[in-house]
């Protein structure tokens, strides 16, 4: 584990600008300020894949729960089989 974090972090300090970019594309929102970190990029995103809706539901799981109950806005057919990050990007700084 040690050597893989040397191995992580060497990587980091040699990308720079657009090869950066791909890691990050940029600082999260204010709410989610406490998930930024390589270390937690997989709490949102699947490994290769962008955001998935259900680790969002997993951590907002009032809102799961009032979708499950067919209840509020994210119920309604506007919104229903959306992905979440279609009205939700987040990685456009504070």
């Amino acid at each position: 584990m040690k050597y893989t974090s040397i191995f992580i972090f060497t990587v980091l300090l040699a990308l720079s600008g657009k090869a950066f970019a791909q890691l990050s594309p940029g600082e999260l929102a204010e709410p989610h300020a406490h998930l930024e970190g390589l270390s937690n990029c997989t709490k949102c995103h699947d490994l290769g894949k962008s955001v998935s809706n259900q680790k969002c539901l997993d951590c907002h799981d009032q809102l799961s729960q009032r979708i499950s109950d067919n209840q509020g806005f994210h119920a309604s057919t506007e919104v229903k089989g959306k992905d979440c990050i279609e009205c939700h990007s987040d990685h456009h700084g504070r």
